[in-house]
Formats: structure tokens, sequence, C-alpha cells
């Protein structure tokens, strides 16, 4: 099960360069966890870590873009309110987390997919199957016969 959820509005700002009032930061600490819950409550569930791992996406998108330590920081509150989410710790090793930044209208994008082995966005035998129907085109499963490879028709013997 794949999740890919836009929330427009919603800013995520540079947290360690910000300068400004214990209870500011607090109220967008928590405007910003009870946003992710809110649009995400119905569709993210601690059932999802049945299929392990997994791999959290959170896009922010914004007219500039921060340095990579910023970013990271910047999406601290939404990686906690998934953490909850999920129902694990935000440092548990079966849930890998990317920050990634997008050029556009301010808002957030959260994506989540179960994890592919050695962080493959294929699995290896789709790969090959793939390239060896585009090298040789008899050779696909379904070639002259119309059947899948190695089912090939039966003989009538009389």
């Amino acid at each position: 099960m794949s999740v890919d959820v836009p929330i427009p509005g919603l800013k995520l700002i540079s947290e360690l360069n910000v300068r400004e009032h214990w209870g500011a930061r607090k109220r967008r600490a928590s405007s910003q966890r009870d946003l992710v819950t809110l649009v995400l409550r119905r569709t993210v569930t601690s059932e999802m870590m049945l299929v392990q791992p997994l791999v959290v996406t959170i896009t922010r998108i914004a007219p500039r873009r921060l340095d990579d330590d910023n970013a990271v920081g910047s999406a601290k509150h939404v990686r906690d309110a998934i953490a909850v989410l999920l129902g694990v710790n935000d440092g548990d090793p079966r849930v890998t987390w990317r920050v990634e930044q997008a050029k556009g209208p301010i808002a957030v994008r959260i994506a989540i997919h179960p994890a592919r082995p050695n962080g493959a966005t294929r699995l290896p035998q789709d790969e090959l199957a793939g390239a060896a129907s585009r090298l040789c085109p008899s050779r696909s499963p379904k070639a002259a016969t119309g059947q899948p490879r190695g089912k090939r028709p039966s003989a009538n013997v009389s």
C-alpha cells in the first residue's frame, strides 16, 4: 500500500535559524503536527508497518530552497506526526526518512511506500524481464504462441 498526499499551504521553515519566542515555536509545531495528523489519519495506520520496511518522503515545496540540514530540520514536526500515526519511534530502523525540496507554491507532499531491496526502485526480476523483451522481442513470454513461456500447447497424438 502506498500513500502520496499533498498538503497545500503547510509552510516548513528553517527551525535552526529562526529566533523567536518559545511559545510561537510551540504553536507552530503543534499546528504542523495537528494538520498532518488530520490529513493522514484515514490513510496512514499502524497496519502499514506490517509491510516492512517503509520509505517516507517528505517534500518541502516553496519558492526558495533551504540547504540540506535546514530542510531536514524544517520537516521535524511532520516526521514526528507521521511516526505517531505509524505507531513507531521516528528513529525506528524499519522506516527510512527522506526530505526533498521542490520549487512551487507553498505546500508539503508526503509519500509513503514499501521499501525495495537495497533501495532499488524496481525489483531485479522486473528489470531483467523488461530488458530481455526489449533486446529480443521473439523471446518475450508470449511470443509466437500466445502462451506464457514454458507452457507450450501439447500436440494431439492419435
